[in-house]
């Protein structure tokens, strides 16, 4: 006779960072510009799309991993690999389930430098990582904004940022704000996965 034991995992995630993206306007678009060291020409309506859009870590993860040619392979072989900036944000527009945001994310991966991103300093899926296939009940989404402006911020690799606000500031004609970037402790990604309880 044949028997099966079926488990369940709780998990939590969690992540580190700054509530930057919660200003509207220019801010979040000249933040991210800084750090692609290019104009990525974001529009209120772009940010909105960004900011709105979830995108699902794994399912993400699993297409990178097409993308790069380790289809079925585990998660944290895939965070493991050389990966570029046009390649994650194609990977991130396949999990995400909003239109707009899918559409932009491609637009933007023809648009940011080809910088390689060290995604295990990124994200850290704990005992997810050892899988090789997303499941509906493993569901850890991420607004699009955070995970595109981490990606360039650890891709940047700077620890300081010129942000040009030209004359968003009222009363003055121009302004320009040199930006911070303080050091991520060693071995905490900015998103973790860890087992609850």
């Amino acid at each position: 006779a044949a028997s099966a034991t079926a488990r369940r995992i709780d998990m939590a995630a969690f992540s580190l960072g700054t509530r930057l993206a919660n200003v509207s306007g220019g801010l979040p678009g000249a933040l991210l510009n800084g750090l692609a060291g290019s104009d990525l020409a974001l529009s209120l309506v772009d940010y909105n799309a960004l900011v709105s859009g979830k995108v699902d870590l794994l399912p993400m993860t699993q297409a990178l991993g097409t993308r790069i040619g380790l289809t079925g392979a585990s998660f944290d072989t895939i965070l493991a690999a050389d990966v570029t900036l046009p390649t994650l944000l194609s990977a991130m527009a396949d999990a995400t389930s909003n239109p707009g945001t899918a559409s932009l994310l491609r637009s933007l991966s023809l648009r940011v430098p080809g910088s390689k991103v060290p995604l295990t300093r990124l994200i850290d899926l704990g005992p997810l990582g050892k899988t090789t296939k997303a499941t509906s009940r493993d569901l850890i989404a991420m607004d699009a904004y955070s995970m595109l402006r981490e990606s360039l911020s650890i891709a940047n690799g700077q620890r300081q940022v010129t942000l040009d606000l030209g004359a968003s500031v009222p009363g003055l004609l121009s302004s320009k704000v040199l930006l911070a970037i303080g050091q991520r402790p060693v071995n905490s990604p900015w998103l973790a996965v860890a087992q609850d309880g």
